[in-house]
Protein backbone atom coordinates (compact mmCIF):
# COMPACT_ATOMS: atom_id res chain seq x y z
CA UNK A 1 0.00 0.00 0.00
CA UNK A 2 2.84 2.33 0.95
CA UNK A 3 4.57 1.63 -2.38
CA UNK A 4 1.38 2.46 -4.28
CA UNK A 5 1.16 5.80 -2.49
CA UNK A 6 4.81 6.52 -3.28
CA UNK A 7 4.28 5.61 -6.93
CA UNK A 8 1.19 7.83 -7.06
CA UNK A 9 3.14 10.71 -5.51
CA UNK A 10 5.95 10.25 -8.00
CA UNK A 11 3.51 10.18 -10.92
CA UNK A 12 1.76 13.26 -9.56
CA UNK A 13 5.07 15.11 -9.17
CA UNK A 14 6.12 14.14 -12.68
CA UNK A 15 2.77 15.26 -14.07
CA UNK A 16 3.12 18.60 -12.31
CA UNK A 17 6.62 19.02 -13.72
CA UNK A 18 5.43 18.17 -17.24
CA UNK A 19 2.48 20.56 -16.98
CA UNK A 20 4.72 23.30 -15.58
CA UNK A 21 7.19 22.78 -18.40
CA UNK A 22 4.40 22.95 -20.98
CA UNK A 23 3.10 26.16 -19.42
CA UNK A 24 6.59 27.68 -19.53
CA UNK A 25 7.01 26.65 -23.16
CA UNK A 26 3.61 28.14 -24.04
CA UNK A 27 4.42 31.37 -22.21
CA UNK A 28 7.78 31.61 -23.95
CA UNK A 29 6.10 30.98 -27.30
CA UNK A 30 3.48 33.68 -26.78
CA UNK A 31 6.11 36.13 -25.52
CA UNK A 32 8.20 35.41 -28.61
CA UNK A 33 5.19 35.89 -30.89
CA UNK A 34 4.34 39.16 -29.14
CA UNK A 35 7.94 40.32 -29.57
CA UNK A 36 7.85 39.42 -33.26
CA UNK A 37 4.60 41.32 -33.71
CA UNK A 38 6.04 44.40 -32.04
CA UNK A 39 9.17 44.18 -34.16
CA UNK A 40 7.10 43.88 -37.32
CA UNK A 41 4.98 46.90 -36.36
CA UNK A 42 8.03 49.00 -35.55
CA UNK A 43 9.79 47.94 -38.77
CA UNK A 44 6.68 48.96 -40.72
CA UNK A 45 6.87 52.40 -39.09
CA UNK A 46 10.55 52.73 -40.02
CA UNK A 47 10.02 51.60 -43.59
CA UNK A 48 7.09 53.95 -44.01
CA UNK A 49 9.14 56.88 -42.72
CA UNK A 50 11.88 56.10 -45.25
CA UNK A 51 9.42 55.79 -48.14
CA UNK A 52 6.93 58.54 -47.31
CA UNK A 53 9.30 61.26 -46.13
CA UNK A 54 11.62 62.82 -48.66
CA UNK A 55 14.05 65.50 -47.52
CA UNK A 56 15.69 67.37 -50.34
CA UNK A 57 17.38 70.64 -51.13
CA UNK A 58 15.41 73.53 -52.46
CA UNK A 59 15.66 74.36 -56.15
CA UNK A 60 19.26 75.15 -57.11
CA UNK A 61 18.40 78.46 -58.77
CA UNK A 62 16.56 79.49 -55.63
CA UNK A 63 19.55 78.42 -53.54
CA UNK A 64 21.88 80.58 -55.63
CA UNK A 65 19.71 83.65 -55.15
CA UNK A 66 19.54 83.11 -51.39
CA UNK A 67 23.08 81.84 -50.83
CA UNK A 68 25.45 83.86 -48.66
CA UNK A 69 28.74 83.08 -46.98
CA UNK A 70 27.04 82.48 -43.65
CA UNK A 71 23.64 81.04 -44.56
CA UNK A 72 23.43 77.25 -44.09
CA UNK A 73 21.82 74.92 -46.62
CA UNK A 74 18.05 74.84 -46.47
CA UNK A 75 16.03 71.68 -46.77
CA UNK A 76 12.36 70.93 -46.87
CA UNK A 77 10.28 67.84 -46.32
CA UNK A 78 7.83 66.23 -48.69
CA UNK A 79 5.31 63.87 -47.10
CA UNK A 80 3.71 61.40 -49.50
CA UNK A 81 0.22 61.24 -48.01
CA UNK A 82 -1.10 59.26 -50.98
CA UNK A 83 1.31 56.48 -50.13
CA UNK A 84 0.48 56.75 -46.43
CA UNK A 85 -3.24 56.48 -47.15
CA UNK A 86 -2.62 53.26 -49.07
CA UNK A 87 -1.12 51.82 -45.91
CA UNK A 88 -3.82 53.21 -43.64
CA UNK A 89 -6.51 55.75 -44.61
CA UNK A 90 -6.76 56.99 -41.01
CA UNK A 91 -3.36 58.72 -41.26
CA UNK A 92 -3.93 62.47 -41.46
CA UNK A 93 -0.70 64.09 -40.24
CA UNK A 94 2.96 63.50 -39.52
CA UNK A 95 4.82 64.51 -36.35
CA UNK A 96 8.53 65.15 -35.99
CA UNK A 97 10.33 66.23 -32.82
CA UNK A 98 14.00 66.96 -33.60
CA UNK A 99 16.43 65.46 -31.14
CA UNK A 100 14.13 62.54 -30.32
CA UNK A 101 13.00 59.38 -32.10
CA UNK A 102 9.54 60.86 -32.63
CA UNK A 103 9.01 60.76 -36.39
CA UNK A 104 5.66 59.10 -37.01
CA UNK A 105 2.31 59.33 -38.74
CA UNK A 106 -0.63 60.64 -36.71
CA UNK A 107 -3.91 58.76 -36.88
CA UNK A 108 -7.48 59.12 -35.73
CA UNK A 109 -10.04 56.35 -35.65
CA UNK A 110 -13.00 56.78 -38.03
CA UNK A 111 -16.41 57.79 -36.74
CA UNK A 112 -18.13 54.88 -35.06
CA UNK A 113 -14.93 53.29 -33.78
CA UNK A 114 -13.62 53.58 -30.24
CA UNK A 115 -11.87 56.92 -29.74
CA UNK A 116 -8.77 55.13 -28.37
CA UNK A 117 -8.75 52.47 -31.07
CA UNK A 118 -5.14 53.18 -32.02
CA UNK A 119 -3.88 52.96 -28.46
CA UNK A 120 -3.40 49.23 -28.97
CA UNK A 121 -3.89 48.88 -32.73
CA UNK A 122 -0.97 48.97 -35.14
CA UNK A 123 -0.73 50.50 -38.59
CA UNK A 124 -1.56 47.20 -40.28
CA UNK A 125 -4.66 46.66 -38.12
CA UNK A 126 -3.07 44.07 -35.83
CA UNK A 127 -3.76 44.47 -32.13
CA UNK A 128 -1.17 45.04 -29.42
CA UNK A 129 1.91 47.19 -28.93
CA UNK A 130 3.34 49.55 -30.01
CA UNK A 131 0.07 50.98 -31.30
CA UNK A 132 0.16 54.34 -33.08
CA UNK A 133 0.45 58.03 -32.36
CA UNK A 134 -3.14 59.26 -32.41
CA UNK A 135 -5.68 61.88 -31.41
CA UNK A 136 -9.11 61.20 -29.99
CA UNK A 137 -12.28 61.91 -31.96
CA UNK A 138 -12.98 65.01 -29.87
CA UNK A 139 -10.03 66.73 -31.54
CA UNK A 140 -10.37 68.10 -35.06
CA UNK A 141 -7.83 67.03 -37.66
CA UNK A 142 -6.92 70.56 -38.73
CA UNK A 143 -5.23 71.50 -35.43
CA UNK A 144 -7.56 74.46 -34.91
CA UNK A 145 -8.73 73.34 -31.46
CA UNK A 146 -7.48 75.32 -28.46
CA UNK A 147 -5.67 72.18 -27.29
CA UNK A 148 -4.81 69.17 -29.48
CA UNK A 149 -3.65 66.08 -27.58
CA UNK A 150 -1.52 63.37 -29.17
CA UNK A 151 -1.14 60.05 -27.36
CA UNK A 152 1.63 57.49 -27.71
CA UNK A 153 3.09 54.63 -25.70
CA UNK A 154 6.28 54.94 -23.66
CA UNK A 155 8.01 51.92 -25.23
CA UNK A 156 11.04 50.39 -23.54
CA UNK A 157 12.77 50.08 -26.91
CA UNK A 158 12.80 53.87 -27.17
CA UNK A 159 10.13 54.04 -29.87
CA UNK A 160 6.83 55.94 -30.05
CA UNK A 161 6.79 58.64 -27.33
CA UNK A 162 9.49 57.11 -25.10
CA UNK A 163 12.18 59.63 -26.02
CA UNK A 164 9.96 62.55 -25.04
CA UNK A 165 11.40 61.87 -21.61
CA UNK A 166 14.61 63.49 -22.90
CA UNK A 167 12.81 66.75 -22.10
CA UNK A 168 13.22 66.04 -18.41
CA UNK A 169 16.75 67.31 -18.93
CA UNK A 170 16.87 71.11 -18.88
CA UNK A 171 19.77 71.36 -21.33
CA UNK A 172 18.01 69.12 -23.84
CA UNK A 173 14.82 71.14 -23.33
CA UNK A 174 16.61 74.36 -24.27
CA UNK A 175 18.49 72.89 -27.23
CA UNK A 176 15.47 71.15 -28.84
CA UNK A 177 12.53 73.51 -28.42
CA UNK A 178 10.34 72.73 -31.45
CA UNK A 179 7.66 70.29 -32.58
CA UNK A 180 6.69 69.98 -36.26
CA UNK A 181 3.33 68.76 -37.54
CA UNK A 182 2.84 68.17 -41.27
CA UNK A 183 -0.57 67.78 -42.91
CA UNK A 184 -1.60 67.71 -46.55
CA UNK A 185 -2.50 71.39 -46.35
CA UNK A 186 0.21 72.98 -44.23
CA UNK A 187 2.98 72.75 -41.67
CA UNK A 188 2.58 73.68 -38.01
CA UNK A 189 5.51 74.67 -35.82
CA UNK A 190 5.13 74.60 -32.04
CA UNK A 191 7.57 75.93 -29.49
CA UNK A 192 7.80 73.76 -26.39
CA UNK A 193 6.49 75.54 -23.33
CA UNK A 194 6.61 72.79 -20.70
CA UNK A 195 7.59 69.22 -19.98
CA UNK A 196 5.79 68.07 -16.85
CA UNK A 197 4.47 65.19 -14.81
CA UNK A 198 0.74 65.84 -14.88
CA UNK A 199 -2.23 64.17 -13.24
CA UNK A 200 -3.60 61.07 -14.93
CA UNK A 201 -6.99 62.54 -15.77
CA UNK A 202 -8.31 62.54 -19.32
CA UNK A 203 -7.61 66.16 -20.23
CA UNK A 204 -10.53 66.51 -22.62
CA UNK A 205 -12.97 65.31 -19.99
CA UNK A 206 -11.40 67.14 -17.07
CA UNK A 207 -11.29 70.48 -18.92
CA UNK A 208 -14.61 70.04 -20.74
CA UNK A 209 -13.03 69.82 -24.20
CA UNK A 210 -11.55 73.29 -23.59
CA UNK A 211 -14.82 74.69 -24.88
CA UNK A 212 -14.50 77.99 -23.02
CA UNK A 213 -11.72 80.34 -21.95
CA UNK A 214 -12.37 79.37 -18.34
CA UNK A 215 -11.17 75.80 -18.90
CA UNK A 216 -8.22 76.92 -21.01
CA UNK A 217 -7.18 79.34 -18.25
CA UNK A 218 -7.51 76.55 -15.68
CA UNK A 219 -5.28 74.28 -17.76
CA UNK A 220 -2.61 76.95 -18.22
CA UNK A 221 -2.66 77.67 -14.49
CA UNK A 222 -2.47 73.98 -13.61
CA UNK A 223 0.63 73.45 -15.77
CA UNK A 224 2.72 75.51 -13.38
CA UNK A 225 1.52 73.49 -10.37
CA UNK A 226 3.18 70.24 -11.42
CA UNK A 227 6.78 69.05 -11.39
CA UNK A 228 8.75 69.66 -14.55
CA UNK A 229 10.39 72.31 -16.70
CA UNK A 230 8.65 75.44 -17.96
CA UNK A 231 9.99 78.03 -20.40
CA UNK A 232 9.03 81.16 -18.48
CA UNK A 233 10.15 83.35 -21.39
CA UNK A 234 7.35 81.93 -23.57
CA UNK A 235 3.97 83.43 -22.76
CA UNK A 236 0.83 81.31 -23.17
CA UNK A 237 -2.60 82.92 -23.42
CA UNK A 238 -6.08 81.42 -23.73
CA UNK A 239 -6.23 82.48 -27.37
CA UNK A 240 -3.13 80.47 -28.29
CA UNK A 241 -3.31 77.06 -29.91
CA UNK A 242 -1.51 74.36 -27.94
CA UNK A 243 -0.35 70.83 -28.57
CA UNK A 244 0.09 68.21 -25.85
CA UNK A 245 2.20 65.09 -26.40
CA UNK A 246 1.05 62.67 -23.72
CA UNK A 247 2.60 59.37 -22.68
CA UNK A 248 2.57 57.11 -19.66
CA UNK A 249 5.02 57.66 -16.83
CA UNK A 250 5.76 54.04 -15.99
CA UNK A 251 4.60 51.71 -13.22
CA UNK A 252 6.34 53.75 -10.51
CA UNK A 253 4.17 56.79 -11.34
CA UNK A 254 0.94 55.15 -12.42
CA UNK A 255 -1.19 58.06 -11.20
CA UNK A 256 0.61 60.50 -13.51
CA UNK A 257 1.26 61.11 -17.19
CA UNK A 258 4.28 62.72 -18.74
CA UNK A 259 3.46 65.58 -21.11
CA UNK A 260 5.35 67.84 -23.47
CA UNK A 261 3.31 70.96 -24.21
CA UNK A 262 3.88 73.37 -27.08
CA UNK A 263 2.50 76.68 -28.34
CA UNK A 264 1.69 77.16 -32.03
CA UNK A 265 3.86 79.80 -33.68
CA UNK A 266 2.75 82.21 -36.38
CA UNK A 267 4.74 83.21 -39.47
CA UNK A 268 6.58 86.02 -37.74
CA UNK A 269 7.54 83.84 -34.79
CA UNK A 270 8.76 81.08 -37.09
CA UNK A 271 10.84 83.60 -39.02
CA UNK A 272 12.50 84.63 -35.76
CA UNK A 273 13.68 81.09 -34.98
CA UNK A 274 17.50 81.07 -35.05
CA UNK A 275 18.67 79.35 -38.22
CA UNK A 276 20.71 76.79 -36.31
CA UNK A 277 17.58 75.68 -34.44
CA UNK A 278 15.29 75.35 -37.43
CA UNK A 279 14.56 71.78 -38.38
CA UNK A 280 16.29 71.13 -41.68
CA UNK A 281 13.08 69.46 -42.81
CA UNK A 282 10.79 72.47 -42.46
CA UNK A 283 8.67 73.31 -45.49
CA UNK A 284 9.49 77.00 -45.53
CA UNK A 285 6.78 77.97 -47.99
CA UNK A 286 4.12 76.04 -46.13
CA UNK A 287 4.19 77.41 -42.57
CA UNK A 288 0.75 77.99 -41.12
CA UNK A 289 -0.70 81.39 -40.45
Amino acid sequence: MKKKIEIREILTSNAILVISALIMVCCAFFLFMDYCKRQKAEELMEEMAEQAIETKEEDESQDQEMETDTEPERFFVSVDFDMLHEINPDIYAWISVPGTNVNYPVLQSPEGEDTDYYLNTNLDGSSGYPGCIYTQLCNSKDFTDPVTILYGHNMRAGTMFATLHYYEDEIFFKENPYIYIYTEEQTFVYQIYASIWFHNYLLMDYYQNFESEKYIDNFIADISKYNGIIDSSLKIENTDKMIVLSTCAGSSRSNERYMVIGKLLNDEEVADIPEELKQRAVAYDNICD
